[in-house]
């Protein structure tokens, strides 16, 4: 069972993070979808995806993607001392952030 997005509440901190790709296809959900292009995208808690799965996840499991390695995100949460990438994907999302937010205005 995964979670549909639009009933999260406003105030929910969700930690996003992004496995590889054989490892979210065991979990038996879709790919992952693009509300930019009106495909919903599929989310699972840590929990559900290890119950989908049958174990619990390693840190190879995980994407090398700035999701995963942000201050306090997925790697900081369950594998701090693999976390050497913390500062860049910092960076790198508030790029991001900074991005998207332009091009929303325009």
């Amino acid at each position: 069972m995964g979670v549909n997005p639009e009933k999260l509440p406003e105030d929910h901190h969700l930690t996003g993070y992004l496995l590889e790709d054989h490892v979210w296809k065991e979990t038996g959900l879709g790919s992952w979808g693009n509300p930019r292009f009106g495909q919903r995208p599929q989310i699972l808690c840590i929990k559900d995806a290890e119950e989908r799965i049958g174990r619990k996840l390693i840190f190879d499991d995980f994407k090398d993607k700035p999701m995963n390695f942000v201050s306090n995100g997925v790697i900081d949460l369950l594998f701090p001392e693999h976390n050497n990438q913390r500062d860049e994907a910092d960076k790198e999302i508030m790029h991001l952030r900074e991005r998207y937010n332009k091009e929303e205005e325009e």
